[in-house]
């Protein structure tokens, strides 16, 4: 049987790959070592970050407030006059509470309060000195703080059901771990006084409704609005956790385990890497060798 030969391709066997990364095993050893070292000073110079998780649940008022909202809604009228929002329960707290936690007004102050902003920006910040190391134009704003602080440091998982994962990622995992406890037991500081604040305003209407009405199923009415605006104020005074309860406080990570860099994986890609480029190099200096030499 003849063997069919396609006039411009050569077979190349084993053989040949022996003989070209013998002949340039400099080419291969250099591209090989170059990339593994990359990878080797990424995983080991770069800065380790942590991440710290606080477990989150409702708390209890808040999943089951949604029943006395839905025998008050024949009073929807009368109680968004006095300014309780009866529809959706607790529900609708918790979703707020999420949303207060990556709102602007919320990090701002977190940050503010806490004095974040050289902490956030350390790169740019003399702390010996206490001032900034940048031009005045590049001088970090509270603007900048909160995105950095909604893009790199805070993240919110709600996937799992009811329960909800507030993560802390930054570069000390005792820090961390602070940022994330402190975040759950400011937003529901900044929801119990809220709540207070609200009760107050409604109860100020309700009891001038109440003078002001003779009407015994009205009267009726306006004393059970009042009697959900006391429970309210009153689990806001004693409960600490007033909208989020914490089954799991975050607690600072393990040092030798950052959540990046993953120092094994990038070793290992970086072995891959350089074996691929080390081949490729040679594939190539063979085959501009080849041309050189038939030319």
């Amino acid at each position: 049987m003849e063997t069919t030969t396609v006039p411009g391709i050569e077979r190349i066997g084993w053989g040949d790959v022996g003989d070209a990364f013998r002949r340039h095993a400099w080419l291969a050893v250099t591209v090989f070592l170059l990339t593994f070292s990359a990878a080797a000073a990424a995983a080991f110079l770069m800065t380790p970050v942590y991440r710290s998780v606080a477990l989150l649940v409702p708390a209890k008022d808040q999943q089951s407030s949604g029943g006395l909202s839905s025998a008050l809604g024949r009073l929807g009228g009368l109680a968004g006059l006095a300014g309780i929002n009866l529809p959706g329960g607790g529900s609708a707290a918790v979703q707020q509470g999420t949303e207060l936690l990556k709102s602007r007004g919320f990090l701002d102050e977190f940050i503010r309060t806490r004095n974040l902003l050289p902490v956030l920006f350390a790169d740019d910040w003399d702390s010996r000195a206490a001032r900034w190391v940048v031009p005045e134009d590049d001088v970090p704003s509270m603007d900048d703080a909160v995105e950095k602080f909604r893009k790199d440091v805070l993240k919110i998982d709600t996937e799992e059901g009811a329960t909800i994962r507030l993560i802390v990622e930054w570069t000390d995992p005792k820090i961390a771990a602070s940022w994330a406890n402190d975040l759950v037991a400011t937003l529901n500081g900044r929801m119990r006084q809220r709540a207070l604040d609200e009760s107050k305003r409604s109860l100020a209407f309700l009891d001038k409704q109440l003078a002001e009405t003779s009407t015994l199923e009205t009267r009726q009415s306006i004393y059970r609005l009042i009697e959900e605006q006391l429970n309210t104020a009153m689990l806001a005074n004693v409960r600490e956790e007033f909208v989020f309860e914490v089954l799991d406080p975050a607690a600072p990570s393990d040092l030798r385990r950052p959540q990046r860099p993953q120092k094994g994986i990038l070793l290992l890609l970086g072995l891959f890497a350089g074996l691929a480029l080390a081949s490729v190099s040679v594939a190539l200096r063979t085959g501009f060798g080849r041309r050189s030499g038939s030319a």
